[in-house]
């Protein structure tokens, strides 16, 4: 159970890492698409909210990457993303290694 859960677990770190990574690029773009008001009002949401949100949508395909470009586009720090991201994917790690491990040991 431990190696699956450890895969899953890199797999939902390395995506948050990815799209935040992406969010931190794509700032440029933002800053010309939208106005400063705009900018201004959804930092405010985003670092008021933003690693609760990604915390919780980590186990939600797309929308959990959806929300850590979000991230990245804000001052959130990279270490405070990981963090809710670890937080966010390890129940869902968890549960499909055990998953696997209870399905594996039915098969034998």
């Amino acid at each position: 159970m431990l190696p699956g859960t450890l895969l899953s677990l890199l797999g939902g770190l390395g995506s948050t890492l990815i799209a935040f990574g992406l969010g931190r690029r794509s700032r440029g773009l933002l800053v010309r698409t939208t106005t400063p008001a705009q900018r201004a009002r959804a930092e405010r949401l985003l670092t008021r909210y933003g690693l609760l949100a990604v915390l919780v949508t980590r186990p939600v395909p797309v929308l959990a990457e959806t929300v850590a470009l979000l991230a990245g586009t804000t001052t959130l720090g990279w270490w405070r993303v990981t963090l809710a991201s670890a937080a966010g994917v390890l129940p869902a790690a968890l549960i499909y290694a055990a998953a696997g491990a209870t399905a594996q040991s039915g098969l034998s």
